[in-house]
């Protein structure tokens, strides 16, 4: 969505940097060549490192994961904030792993991943309460665990 998107002023005050707000869902469909070409030049400029990257802030999972969530929850980042999970991050084999969103994208690849490190169940919660045939097919084969898929809203009371 478009909640929290600075004006022209707040950015002024607060950085010293060009600032241009574009809202390119709209603005695709309205001038299209326009965005074409200005993704490209922001393309070559960023290959020429005359453009950069967002600050990116890392977190790891099990030494300051809560930090990253207060440094969100403060609104004054600018950029990525990523929390790394180790390699090594252990998963209760015992018990039922349930994922709220569990058959979107994310969803999707975190059961693999559960699977894979040993879990014995994933309960894939999800309003439409159903995984695409393809990606169902795609669990069965790659995990070593049973999947089931439970019809849910998290934002809805019991």
């Amino acid at each position: 969505g478009k909640r929290a998107v600075w004006s022209y002023e707040r950015h002024e005050s607060a950085c010293s940097n060009n600032y241009t707000a574009i809202a390119l869902d709209s603005t695709i469909e309205q001038a299209p060549a326009w965005v074409r070409g200005a993704l490209q030049l922001l393309s070559h400029r960023a290959d020429a490192f005359v453009l950069h990257g967002l600050p990116l802030q890392t977190f790891d999972l099990e030494k300051n994961v809560l930090e990253a969530f207060r440094t969100l929850q403060s609104g004054t980042n600018t950029g990525k904030v990523v929390v790394r999970i180790p390699k090594t991050a252990p998963t209760p084999p015992r018990g039922a792993h349930l994922l709220s969103g569990g058959t979107g994208g994310l969803g999707l690849v975190t059961s693999r991943w559960l699977g894979e490190r040993g879990a014995a169940s994933v309960v894939l919660a999800a309003r439409g309460g159903r995984v695409a045939t393809v990606e169902g097919e795609r669990l069965k084969k790659l995990a070593r665990c049973d999947f089931s898929v439970a019809k849910c809203d998290a934002a809805e009371p019991a």
